[in-house]
C-alpha cells in the first residue's frame, strides 16, 4: 500500500496541511465525523432513495440530493462548521464563507462516470489566489 501523503495526523501545522491539499488535491482527516453521524446520514439517504426523493438521477449512475440543508436540518445543522473541517474551510474560503447548500451523492447501481473536472478555474488560478 502506498504512503498517505496528505494525512492531517502526520502534518501538524495548518498551513502545511493546506499546502498538502494544494499538492495532492485531498486531505485525510481521520475520524472527522463520529460513527453515529455517519450512520444517521446513511439511513437518511437510503430512506430518501427508497422513496425516490432525489433531485438528480443521471445516466452515469449518480443519484444526488440537493436540498438536505432545508430538508434534514436536525442532522445537517451539526455538520455546519464542524470542528473537524472548520479550520480548513475558514483558511481556504475566508471568514465570510456562507453555506447555502448541502448536497449528497449515492451510486446505488453501476457508476460509469469517468474522471472529469467540474471546476477548472480553481487549479488555473495563480498560487497567490489560494488560501483566502
Amino acid at each position: 500500500m502506498s504512503e498517505i501523503v496528505a494525512d492531517t495526523a502526520q502534518i501538524p501545522e495548518l498551513e502545511d496541511q493546506l499546502d498538502a491539499l494544494d499538492r495532492h488535491g485531498f486531505l485525510l482527516v481521520r475520524d472527522a465525523l463520529p460513527e453515529d453521524v455517519v450512520l444517521a446520514w446513511r439511513e437518511c439517504l437510503v430512506r430518501k432513495y427508497e422513496r425516490r426523493e432525489w433531485d438528480i438521477s443521471n445516466e452515469v449512475g449518480n443519484v444526488a440530493f440537493d436540498h438536505l440543508l432545508e430538508q434534514e436540518p436536525d442532522i445537517a445543522r451539526p455538520m455546519v462548521g464542524h470542528p473537524s473541517v472548520a479550520p480548513y474551510l475558514q483558511a481556504m474560503l475566508g471568514r465570510q464563507c456562507q453555506l447555502r447548500s448541502f448536497r449528497a451523492h449515492i451510486n446505488p447501481g453501476a457508476y460509469t462516470q469517468e474522471w472529469h473536472k467540474d471546476f477548472g478555474y480553481y487549479w488555473d488560478a495563480p498560487d497567490e489566489a489560494r488560501h483566502a
